[in-house]
């Protein structure tokens, strides 16, 4: 699998924030108003920060236990080593 789960969960986060931000512009249609100036811009900008996170960003858990494997590997070869 190209990503893991916890990328998938920030990546929807990240969606979900760019849908509210510009959700709550096209609601609000103003072109002064609080949340159309402020808010969802921050909202909007977050999101494709969540996004290129959860692209790039491992899983903690499953980089852990690389790491373990890695070590696994490492005492397994150098006790058949005569």
């Amino acid at each position: 699998m190209l990503l893991s789960a916890y990328n998938y969960k920030l990546l929807a986060l990240g969606v979900l924030f760019v849908i509210l931000g510009f959700g709550g512009m096209y609601i609000e249609g103003q072109q002064h108003g609080i949340y159309s100036l402020y808010i969802a811009p921050l909202l909007v900008m977050a999101g494709f920060i969540f996004v290129a996170v959860a692209v790039f960003k491992t899983d903690p858990k499953l980089s852990q236990q690389e790491v373990k494997d890695d070590q696994s590997k490492e005492t397994n070869s150098s006790s058949t080593l005569p």
